[in-house]
């Protein structure tokens, strides 16, 4: 399963965890950088959440900005 988590001031679960591997993809072409801050606290929560009691890897992706 993979899940998609976009963050800045808040963190949002935009894909929950899914097998759907185009949907994933479908939804990081549709992503753009922003001016919000950079919450990795709350990012790492929201991804911690959506993993639940299971085994998983969180990978992070950033813009560097």
């Amino acid at each position: 399963h993979v899940a998609l988590v976009t963050f800045n001031d808040a963190a949002t679960l935009v894909v929950p965890p899914t097998t759907d591997r185009g949907g994933i993809i479908g939804a990081i072409a549709e992503l753009a950088p922003t001016s919000g801050g950079t919450r990795f606290r709350t990012a790492l929560a929201r991804a911690s959440e959506a993993i639940g009691s299971g085994r998983g890897t969180i990978v992070v992706i950033t813009d560097l900005q």
